[in-house]
């Protein structure tokens, strides 16, 4: 079954002898086992003893070809959400045409109880970035596993940081990123749009600006000292995700065939009742 909206909504409905308050989590399985989880996006109380989850699965969460669908409660698992700004330890990882990769080495030390698997990350102007191993461009996220260690990926596009191909930042520019700054060739020009893809590539005088309400390439307070503060009205990049902690009890599961991938998304309402 594919869906290709959140307007298919694949309503499962089970009658469970449990406490109906306890159920916090779904649980969305492949053959080979969990790949992600997440808190309701909505319960509607339909009676005392009915309740309506509505779980709903944005195109990058949740992909695979899932065979089950199961509600958990009494666990610890909780929706988590980490502001990726420039406090945290990023490193250069690599530079690719038009983007680098940056990540954070060992992420699960600064984020702790992070699951591989439930994966969110969202950046300044609420776009969600693609989870992939595989990027092909800026924009992406994923996680690499070195030596046991549990490392957080992302690519940066070059005309949101400013850094050209043939530039590489330093630990200390990649936070003035990820606290709201775009680094520019200010001998080449006024800001990072005048000239046009007014890059950093290495020569001239490295400056930096803010964008004005956080989003738009209206820019102001340039400087040329790498900045360390917190640039105003920035909302940095978000990462959210389900914590790996327990599950904990299985009240219902349901033997599903939906085909989802980054095309379509899935909106699942779940009613339940209990019943002596």
């Amino acid at each position: 079954m594919s869906v290709t909206s959140a307007a298919n909504a694949l309503a499962l409905n089970s009658v469970i002898a449990a406490t109906i308050n306890s159920i916090t989590v779904i649980s969305i399985k492949t053959a080979s086992g969990e790949i992600f989880r997440k808190v309701s996006t909505e319960v509607e109380l339909i009676t005392s003893q009915k309740k309506q989850f509505t779980f709903w699965l944005n195109e990058n969460e949740g992909n695979g070809a899932i065979t089950w669908l199961s509600l958990y409660g009494n666990g610890a698992t909780a929706m988590v959400d980490v502001a990726l700004d420039g406090s945290l330890p990023w490193q250069f990882a690599l530079g690719a045409t038009g983007y680098k990769y940056v990540g954070i080495y060992d992420a699960v030390t600064f984020v702790p109880g992070l699951s591989v698997t439930n994966l969110i990350v969202t950046k300044f102007n609420g776009k969600i970035l693609i989870s992939s191993g595989a990027p092909t461009a800026g924009d992406f996220c994923y996680f690499t596993n070195n030596s046991g260690y549990r490392n957080l990926n992302l690519t940066i596009p070059s005309t949101d940081s400013g850094w050209g191909d043939s530039y590489t930042p330093s630990t200390a520019e990649i936070k003035a990123y990820f606290n709201g700054w775009t680094m520019y060739n200010l001998t080449a020009g006024a800001n990072p749009d005048n000239p046009a893809n007014n890059l950093y590539n290495g020569t001239g005088t490295k400056a930096w600006v803010r964008r004005s309400d956080g989003i738009s390439r209206v820019w102001v307070d340039g400087t040329t000292v790498t900045p360390t503060a917190f640039a105003t009205n920035y909302t940095p990049y978000h990462l959210r995700y389900v914590t790996s902690a327990g599950l904990g009890t299985e009240f219902v599961t349901q033997a599903v065939a939906i085909t989802k991938d980054n095309t379509n998304s899935l909106t699942v309402v779940w009613t339940v009742e209990v019943t002596q």
